[in-house]
């Protein structure tokens, strides 16, 4: 797959974004940058991915799969104050996304925040009743 991001890669850099139409733009952007960003993460490059994730967040702030994406390779990346912040901004723009709690929940065992890990853990388990992995992994933080 390495060769496909580069190609992909190179076509963003490319991209001359005033050529493209005003109606298209901004949705074609966001598809785009959302894309390379999820590949490069897929790919284990997430300081990549971040930058990438980040323009997409920026270009159109309510897209919430950009802004969970980002949180997630925030966190593969050990950068997890912001990975939290990004979780619970994903959250705040759609409260049934079930793996923004579980993936804040994780950041905050990390950084040994057990009590907000737990907190979160049962919010999910409250919310998400048919997701397995917020009751297990409530009891192994116990």
């Amino acid at each position: 797959m390495g060769k496909e991001i580069e190609a992909l890669a190179q076509f963003v850099a490319t991209i001359e974004w005033n050529d493209v139409p005003k109606d298209v733009q901004r949705h074609t952007k966001l598809v785009v940058l959302d894309t390379l960003g999820v590949m490069l993460a897929g790919a284990g490059r997430h300081q990549e991915a971040i930058a990438h994730l980040t323009s997409a967040v920026q270009s159109e702030p309510s897209y919430v799969e950009a802004h969970l994406q980002l949180a997630e390779s925030l966190r593969a990346a050990g950068r997890l104050e912001s990975a939290i912040g990004e979780y619970d901004e994903t959250i705040r723009l759609d409260p049934r996304v079930a793996q923004a709690r579980f993936g804040a929940a994780m950041a905050l065992a990390a950084l040994k925040r057990i009590d907000q890990a737990r907190q979160r853990l049962a919010e999910g388990v409250k919310l998400h009743p048919d997701r397995p992995e917020f009751l297990q992994a409530l009891a192994q933080l116990k």
